[in-house]
């Protein structure tokens, strides 16, 4: 157990390290969707202007927040699985209807997605298809890898290949790659959590080192990230006393939530679902579909129901299938419609402050 403590140790100050040789060249750069007031926006060819949605202004507890869609092409009818972004760029993992798995690129310009045209064939990613038709998230890095998990399987897409990286690595696997611009992935199931450095898009032979079970004191684990380009560290929600789920930076331990008194404003009564980390917040989507906010540095801001934050519509359900950060923007990909009905996928850049 020391061994792994001592080999785990050593992979987190290999990412810090890195970090400092990295700095000034990652997220930091990235570019803003959130802030437009609705109108129109060139597109990349300049010939045909692309509408933007007017943001949606309102609060989540004592922060104000915005939401801005994303003007995306041919987004209709595409059911979305996953959603990653780093620095301009953003990938969609998607199920349409009566359709096969694809994997989108796009680059972004404010609140305006366009193709990816050097990304698989025109923007898109089908092949190979035993990845893509059981890929069950993506993550993408700031060096320009592409993480896909599929079932007990990692591939990385880079430079126009898709290459295996992990084979039968755990069941139920997903892969997380770190904000910064780091050669480091984390692998991570319901019960656990490994972390591996890249060396020129390989693994060295000790392959993935698993985290020590004192970092982590969760029975089940529900979600994994890692901070942002100024914050290298690693995030874990899950079970906590067979009842609830919190939020711990496993280094500093941390907690995002209270567990135990039933009173206080962050007893969180559902579970987290999924959160991202940016330089100043914690955000985290649980299953009684609220957003849950917190700053960096541990105090509870509010939540707030996924549907008080969009116009009141009659029997208009909102749900948030996936949600990622690139720096300090936030994404969310958020389903909408009646009960009983289709949904309509759209994808929301989240602003704080």
């Amino acid at each position: 157990m020391r061994r792994i403590q001592q080999k785990w140790l050593v992979l987190l100050l290999g990412c810090a390290l890195a970090l400092g040789v990295f700095t000034g060249c990652g997220n930091s750069s990235s570019s803003s969707a959130g802030g437009n007031t609705g109108g129109s926006s060139k597109g990349s060819s300049g010939s045909s202007p692309a509408k933007i949605a007017n943001a949606i202004n309102g609060t989540i507890g004592e922060a104000k927040i915005t939401l801005q869609e994303l003007t995306i092409p041919e987004q209709k009818n595409l059911a979305t699985i996953s959603i990653t972004s780093a620095g301009s760029k953003f990938y969609m993992l998607t199920n349409p209807t009566g359709g096969d798995k694809a994997i989108f690129a796009y680059d972004l310009s404010g609140a305006v997605a366009t193709a990816d045209q050097k990304f698989g064939k025109d923007g898109k990613l089908t092949e190979p298809k035993g990845l893509i038709s059981y890929a069950n998230n993506i993550s993408a890095s700031s060096s320009g890898e592409l993480f896909i998990s599929n079932q007990s399987n990692v591939a990385m897409y880079k430079n126009g290949k898709v290459e295996d990286l992990l084979k039968n690595v755990m069941n139920s696997c997903n892969v997380t790659a770190p904000a910064a611009p780091l050669p480091a992935i984390l692998v991570w199931s319901d019960l656990h959590v490994k972390m591996g450095i890249l060396m020129d898009g390989k693994l060295p032979p000790e392959g993935m080192e698993p985290m020590p079970a004192d970092k982590v004191p969760y029975k089940n684990i529900s979600y994994v990230t890692m901070g942002s380009t100024n914050d290298p560290h690693v995030y874990v929600s899950g079970e906590l006393d067979n009842k609830l789920n919190t939020i711990i930076n496993v280094d500093s331990k941390l907690q995002y939530g209270n567990p135990t008194d039933k009173k206080a404003p962050d007893h969180i009564t559902w579970k987290l679902r999924m959160f991202t980390v940016t330089s100043k917040y914690v955000v985290a989507y649980d299953s009684g579909d609220s957003v849950n906010l917190w700053s960096l540095d541990g105090k509870f801001l509010g939540h707030k129901e996924l549907t008080k934050l969009f116009p009141k519509k009659q029997d208009v359900d909102y749900t948030c299938q996936s949600i990622c950060a690139a720096g300090d923007n936030i994404y969310m990909a958020i389903n909408s419609g009646k009960f009983g009905e289709d949904k309509i996928t759209k994808i929301y850049a989240l602003k704080v402050g």
